[in-house]
Parts: C-alpha cells; structure tokens; sequence
C-alpha cells in the first residue's frame, strides 16, 4: 500500500492491493512490488497478484527520502511483519511482468530445498508425501533392521543428506533428511520416525457393536468434529502405531481446542462406556458428554490429568431419562481445564447392553425343557433317590453380561440365577425350584392277618395260604383285619358266608398294579372226640381242604396215608408236632405210630 502526505490517519486514505488470504506456509516466496506514475502493481513468485491506481496523494513524487523500513511500517501500532528475508533488491524502472517472471523462477529454483519425492522401502509413509509436510512416520515389520529411504529434491542440484539404506537394528529411531538449496542459502529438514510394529490396539468388543468414533487410531480426522488448534500428529508423538490427535493450548489459559464427536444423540437411561489413552501436558484436560443429562440433571464430564504420562482412560455413565442430541468432547474450556497440549490415541465409545436375559438353563448339564428368557421360574424334577442338590449352569444373551448363581441350600431350597447386565445396572432374577421324582410303591404284602383280634398263628408276609381252626360250635362269621406292610396299599376283604369256608384278601399295592392275595380258610373243631386209642395222639381236623395237624405225646414213629384202596400215599418219620398235607380230595386211612403202638385215624380232604 501507499499513503502520502497523511501523517494523522495515514490509512484512511492509503491506495493498496489486498490478497485475499494469509500466507503462512513458511515457504520461501520471491514478492516485487512496483510503484510508477499510475498504479501500484504487486507479483507474488512470478505471478500478477493484483494493482491499484494510483489517486489523491499517493503518487510517486509525493514519496520523500526520510526513512525506509523493512518488515515493519511506519502506521502507528501496526504488528511487525514475523519472517526471514533471504535477499532485497531495490531497482530503479518498471520490470515488465516476463522479466519478473524469470528472475523469480531463477530465485526460487537456485533458493528451493523441497523434496519432489520420499519413498521407503517398508512400511507406508504416513502422512502421503506432500512437500510442505516435514514429519513423516513409518511401521516397519518385526525383525526389520534396515530401511531405504529415498529423497528426491525438487531442483536438481539441491543436496540432499540423511537418506539411503538406513540401520535400525539397535531400534526404533528418527531419520533426519536434509535438503540444502542450489545457492547454499536454504535447508530445509524432513523427519521420519520409524517404529516398529506392536500389537498395542485391540478394540473392547468382539461383537461386531458400533464404536462411534470412526477412526479409533485416529490416523484421520474424518468422522469427528471439533475446532481450534487440534491436528493430526505422527510417530512417537502417538501412544501406539503411526498417529494420534493433538491438542494444544500454548498458555494454558482455556478455550483454544476441542476433539467432538458432533452431532450425537444420546439415547436416555443409557449406559456408554469410553476408552481413550490419554497424555496431558502442563495440567488437565476438560471431557464433556455434552446433552446427556444424568440422574441429577447434569451432563457428564470431568477434568483429567495424566502428569505427563500416557494413561489409560476408561469411564462409564449413565444417562438421564431428558438426554438429547449433543456431542462427547475432549476440551481446554471445560472443568478448568489448564493443560497446554493433551494427546489422544486408540478412542472408543461405546453403547453398553442392558440385556440381563438367559438363553438357558442346564440341571446336572441338561437343558430344562420349554426355557423362554421371559420366564424367571421354574420347577425341575429330580430322579427318584436324589439326595444332592443339583448343579445349574446359565448362559447369558449377551456375552458381557455376569452370571452369579447361588446354589440351594437343599432340596427344598431354590437355586437363585443374578444375571447383572453388560452395563452394571439392569439386574434379572432367574428361581429354579426342585422336586424329586416319586415311584409308588409295588409292596403289595401285608405285615400282619388278625381273626377276632388274634394274630394267625405262623403269619409271614410271604406265605399266602392260613387253616384258622375256630372253637367247636362257633357259627359267627370270624373278624379278620388285614395290615398292609406299607400304608399306601389297599388290602380288600372278601369274608367267608358260612363255615367251613374261605376269607380272601387281596392287597392292591401303591402302583396299582401289584396285587397279592391272601386266603384264611375257616373250619370249626368237631365237637366228637378224636378217633384215637389213647390220649397220646391227636389229629385234627378229619374234616379238611388241605392239611391235618397231628400231635404225639410220646416216642413218635412212622405216619402213614392210605388211600381207601389199601394204596400207601405218604410215609415220612413222625414229630411231637407236625402238619400232615393230604395230596388231593378224598378219603384217607392215616396210621400214627407212638410208642411203638399204631393209631389209625379217618381223615377227608374236601377240596
């Protein structure tokens, strides 16, 4: 610009030619400013940026000789101009816009320290190669111990040192690359941190859920919002891999940067959990769910400072039943936030399931039967003889969930299934309550057989078949009672209608399906006296459907039986006391021998 003859408001009335941005790459840059009768023309390396003709007083001759400044102007409080000048020419006479032209590419070329290319041999050269970008970072396999860096300049005669085969063998380390221009006068450096490869990213979750923060390596900043000073940065600057996001606040004073994750809609009573490695620098960083309005009302956040080392952050929060669209923020505003740069690398956010259901239950690792998550109890029977409390196993829906299950105590206790939800908050309840299978009983056998109060002489549980002698000229029908060895059976009575006669019991037993019957058959004693020489003998009864008693008092002999045709149907060595079984219906001639003396008896089996 041009202002003359204005010592008061010198801007007011100045003629200049604005550009319609800041240059601020920090490139070397060839400028000409030409002022003559008419106009004020300015090139800016070799190129016509603009002019402005000349009015008022600013005209060439209205310039005095008093006092040039370079980078600096004579307008009162105007900032000092911040750069290096490489060389400064003042001519007399108007160049035209070719010579300009090339006495700027003849500058610029001798002047010109950038790279034209810069390629590895391993690894990928992240960022992608761009001249004005100085800081590069490769990953290297394991075991890699050298690495060939090749760098290009732009114009040829530039030197170029630090590239070529390049040893890493002692580990990890930066390669400089400098590049000096064709005129000695410029050198520009280029770095490249070569790391090796590390397993130091695995995301939380295996489940194929959505991490909202698109890029966790932040290896780009698509997907995620912000503003200020924040910027991409690579190699060792990183936790882990090739980049990591940086935040920076030179003076710690506040509101200078920002990482947001824009846009978000919380969803309410929600749980989210984040993960982030963190590095602060000079204080603490400020994170903020801004929106997500929690149980008292506030949004989340806090302050966080790490001291200068990288930390793991991991924090979960729950929601508010008002949460609403807002954004999750890492910023320098708030929570006094006074750090000057925060680091950020291997970012999650997640969405924390509040499924607390079952998708089975297993008794002794068997699945029970017509299981539905909606359900929370249920009933298992048990095989008969079961004494132990049985083992229940549960499996969550959701894998992250946790399964606490407390055991009966006994059988009649209930197993408890807790299942607590991947959030830690949303808690179900599963009972299963145990019964153990009951078998009815197959004891159809009785303990005891009474007539008229008196047990049958000789019961066993397992003889079926009784002779009940009953007092001579008994006529009333006997009173049997019947006592079944387990109390679950039935024991039926059919009672004899006249005597002699037969009382039948049948016992049912529990099942239902054993069944054992019981006979008593009933005879009166004779009121004749025994067919017997002396007293020495007894028989009874002459009358039978089956066995006669015989009773020795005496030196017992043989007992014989005789059928009616003299035909001998039984022998055997007598006893004081004895049963004698008469083999079929019929009359019999029976001989008891005692004291060496014969006793002949008459006896009929009716049956």
């Amino acid at each position: 610009a041009i202002s003359c003859l204005n010592y008061s408001n010198p801007w007011a009335t100045e003629t200049g030619i604005n550009a319609s941005a800041m240059i601020t790459d920090t490139v070397l840059h060839h400028v000409v400013t030409i002022v003559n009768d008419t106009a004020i023309i300015m090139y800016l390396d070799g190129i016509l940026t603009g002019y402005s003709l000349l009015s008022g007083s600013n005209y060439l001759y209205s310039i005095s000789s008093d006092t040039a400044f370079i980078g600096a102007s004579v307008y009162t409080s105007d900032p000092k101009w911040k750069g290096t000048i490489e060389e400064l020419n003042i001519y007399e006479g108007t160049m035209d816009a070719a010579t300009v032209s090339s006495r700027a590419a003849a500058f610029m070329n001798a002047s010109d320290a950038r790279l034209s290319t810069l390629t590895v041999n391993a690894g990928t050269l992240t960022p992608a190669f761009d001249a004005l970008i100085t800081h590069y970072a490769i990953e290297v396999p394991s075991g890699t111990t050298t690495v060939n860096v090749t760098a290009v300049p732009f114009v040829t005669g530039a030197k170029v040192t630090g590239d070529g085969a390049i040893n890493i063998s002692a580990g990890p380390l930066t390669d400089t690359i400098k590049v000096t221009s064709f005129n000695n006068l410029i050198t520009k450096v280029y770095t490249i941190d070569i790391k090796v490869q590390e397993n130091c990213f695995t995301p939380l979750y295996s489940d194929n859920r959505t991490n909202y923060i698109p890029d966790p390596n932040l290896n780009s900043l698509n997907g995620i919002g912000g503003w200020g000073q924040k910027r991409i940065v690579y190699g060792f600057e990183a936790y882990c891999g090739i980049s990591a996001v940086k935040l920076v606040d030179a003076n710690g004073s506040g509101c200078t940067a920002a990482l947001d994750l824009s846009n978000f809609a919380w969803k309410s009573n929600t749980v989210y959990r984040v993960r982030a490695m963190v590095k602060t620098v000079g204080g603490s960083i400020g994170i903020l769910a801004r929106g997500s309005r929690n149980t008292d009302g506030q949004d989340f956040g806090f302050a966080y400072d790490t001291k200068g080392e990288w930390k793991l952050l991991d924090t979960t929060f729950l929601t508010g039943t008002a949460a609403r669209t807002g954004f999750f923020s890492f910023n320098t505003c708030d929570f006094g936030s006074n750090c000057t740069a925060t680091y950020i690398d291997n970012y999650e956010l997640y969405e924390l399931s509040n499924d607390a259901t079952l998708t089975g239950i297993k008794v002794n690792n068997v699945s029970i039967e017509g299981f539905s998550s909606s359900v929370k109890s249920y009933v298992v029977q048990l095989p008969a003889g079961t004494t132990q409390v049985p083992v229940v196993t549960a499996t969550a829906k959701n894998v992250y969930a946790k399964v606490n299950i407390k055991p009966a105590a006994d059988l009649n206790d209930s197993t408890t299934i807790v299942v607590t939800a991947e959030d830690n908050t949303t808690k179900l309840t599963y009972v299963v309550k145990f019964t153990v299978q009951y078998i009815p009983s197959d004891n159809s056998l009785l303990s005891d057989i009474k007539v008229n109060g008196t047990t049958v002489s000789g019961f066993n549980s397992n003889i079926f078949n009784y002779d009940v002698v009953l007092p001579a000229g008994t006529t009333d029908i006997p009173t049997v009672v019947a006592t079944p060895a387990d109390s679950k059976a039935n024991a039926n009575i059919t009672n004899v209608t006249s005597l002699p006669g037969t009382t039948t019991i049948v016992v049912t037993a529990e099942n239902g399906t054993s069944v054992s019957t019981y006979t008593i058959n009933f005879t009166v004693k004779s009121s004749v006296m025994p067919n017997i020489l002396t007293d020495n003998v007894i028989v009874y009864p002459f009358t039978t459907n089956g066995d006669v008693t015989i009773l020795i008092n005496g030196n017992p002999g043989l007992i014989k039986l005789y059928d009616l045709t003299g035909n001998l149907v039984l022998k055997q060595q007598g006893i004081q006391k004895q049963s004698l079984s008469i083999p079929k219906a019929g009359m019999y001639i029976l001989t008891v021998e005692c004291d060496n003396t014969a006793r002949i008896f008459k006896v009929v089996r009716t049956l």
